[in-house]
């Protein structure tokens, strides 16, 4: 963590499992040592923003637990295409980001058609077992087969997920290229014992 002038920043919480930004802010335990290292990357940021938005979609990640504590109203998700994911990842997405989205006025009557309208083998069963889980289920497979599904989805997610399809149209195409540098003496001889 970073604290420049009133703004602070959160380095890279995907490294390691030895990071101690990772380890201190997952511990279960509320130490009087960890406790305070907990308080400030939970309580301190206005808006957390995180790029490479697949990277919490595992509801068994550290990274979407520490998340889904920070204390804020607002976080933003950055990704290329969020719904190649499992259905199940983009919701565990959805809820980092607004944790009342499935139970939001624009969620609940889609929700209500989602699980009336659609047949799945054993679904009985399955809605006794985990409602949620089914939902998912009942959500990948109708986005597979319905197209007016797809769009009732788009619509259920239009005040959290936001499609910008302009600006990948303004994006340089990508390009690979390679610096090649002088090498000091001494940095020379480091490389040649590299190598051997």
């Amino acid at each position: 963590m970073v604290k420049r002038s009133n703004r602070t920043y959160l380095s890279d919480f995907r490294g390691a499992k030895e990071s101690g930004l990772r380890t201190t802010i997952c511990d279960a335990e509320t130490s009087k040592i960890s406790a305070p290292c907990q308080e400030i990357p939970l309580k301190q940021p206005s808006i957390p923003i995180l790029d490479e938005g697949y990277t919490p979609r595992n509801e068994k990640a550290d990274v979407l637990l520490f998340l889904a504590k920070v204390r804020t109203p607002r976080k933003v998700v950055l990704s290329g295409k969020l719904c190649q994911n499992h259905v199940k990842e983009v919701f565990n997405i959805l809820n980092l980001v607004s944790p009342k989205f499935l139970k939001s006025d624009t969620s609940r009557p889609v929700i209500k058609l989602t699980m009336s309208r659609l047949q799945m083998p054993g679904l009985k069963k399955r809605i006794k077992a985990n409602a949620q889980d089914t939902f998912y289920e009942l959500v990948g497979y109708s986005l597979q087969s319905d197209e007016d599904f797809q769009r009732m989805v788009r619509e259920m997610t239009s005040e959290v997920l936001h499609y910008y399809k302009v600006f990948l149209d303004e994006l340089p195409e990508l390009v690979d290229f390679t610096v090649v540098l002088n090498l000091s003496s001494r940095q020379k001889s480091e490389t040649q014992k590299l190598k051997k």
